[in-house]
């Protein structure tokens, strides 16, 4: 008889359900990107964003692969992490993500910098990922605390 994993506190619960919810924003909003990408449709920016300019720049793909593809496989990483720490109760998964989402937040920080010092253009859609991927480092931060205590 397979033994039942002990019940996660409520509150490292509440937080990676939170955790989720902001990574399938993610990758809705990357999945979104790439369809346009590798459709060839020129993406709607609204409120004076420059999404053109942004994501046909040379620095939307790497190795001729969208930018926004490599978001969508992160964002679906790391929801797949976190359900399966919850089902599981699987810490090693919940670190995982942890690690994943501090990756992906350094990267936002390195593509801020593109669109801020050297495009002078702001993609709302990548504005909105560089969002989800702080969201997610500053819930994982908050998890690792109370993981330790699990």
């Amino acid at each position: 008889m397979e033994q039942q994993p002990q019940p996660l506190p409520p509150l490292l619960k509440r937080l990676a359900q939170i955790f989720i919810l902001v990574a399938i924003v993610g990758l809705i909003d990357a999945t979104y990107l790439s369809v346009q990408k590798f459709s060839g449709a020129t993406i709607p920016c609204f409120v004076g964003g420059s999404c053109d300019i942004v994501t046909s720049s040379r620095f939307s793909e790497f190795f001729g692969i969208p930018i926004s593809l490599f978001g969508a496989l992160y964002y679906l990483t790391v929801v797949i992490f976190v359900s399966r720490f919850l089902d599981k109760r699987l810490k090693k998964l919940m670190i995982a993500a942890i690690v994943l989402a501090s990756v992906g937040f350094l990267v936002s920080l390195l593509l801020l910098y593109v669109q801020a010092f050297v495009l002078h253009a702001y993609c709302l859609y990548c504005l909105l990922s560089a969002g989800t991927s702080t969201l997610l480092f500053i819930l994982g931060m908050a998890i690792l605390r109370q993981i330790k205590k699990y």
